[in-house]
């Protein structure tokens, strides 16, 4: 689960700050009972949360942004996908209109935009959980419809990779995403 990741982390490196003594006293186990043993995939959610993409018709060559909207999002502590697209017929443009609270451009992996993928990691700083009613909107993805794509259409929608599905609420436990994949029709 990220959220106990990032926790672990955290202890990890204040474990780290040991004086050269300290480490030095301390022994350590070259044996381990979980070699070769793979972590199964979580099966145990404890509900789901609802992502949707919008359904578009747009111009070609305009610029417009779509909303990605959330049903079922109580007391959510993390959330993260990969957002995507055709990129032969969207180009990224922005992502803005940020809804939930401590999310920004850091929460969103860009790189991969010019690829038609765009990978999220969002936390609640505050660890308080957030809730938003049905069909709030998380903020907004911005393109430009290629000006060659007219008569084309691409699917927007929620997969795995690179960055894979996983929500976990105030309760740490895990909820199960599920994606509702939109389009854009350009004329």
């Amino acid at each position: 689960m990220l959220f106990l990741f990032v926790w672990s982390c955290q202890n990890d490196v204040s474990t780290t700050h040991n004086s050269t003594q300290e480490q030095q006293a301390t022994p350590v186990s070259t044996q381990s009972s979980n070699v070769g043993v793979k972590p199964s995939a979580p099966t145990n959610f404890v509900g789901e949360i609802t992502l949707a993409a919008e359904q578009k018709t747009v111009k070609a060559g305009e610029s417009f942004c779509m909303e990605l909207k959330v049903a079922n999002f109580q007391g959510i502590l993390s959330t993260q996908y990969t957002l995507s697209w055709d990129p032969g017929v969207l180009e990224f443009e922005a992502i803005q209109s940020f809804k939930l609270p401590y999310m920004d451009q850091q929460d969103f992996g860009l790189p991969l935009t010019v690829n038609g993928k765009l990978t999220c990691v969002w936390i609640d700083d505050s660890l308080k959980g957030v809730s938003l009613p049905d069909g709030s909107s998380m903020y907004e993805i911005c393109f430009v419809a290629n000006p060659a794509a007219g008569g084309k259409t691409s699917p927007v929608e929620f997969v795995e990779k690179p960055t894979p599905f996983e929500s976990v609420n105030l309760r740490e436990k895990l909820l199960e995403i599920k994606p509702i994949n939109g389009s854009v029709s350009v004329q």
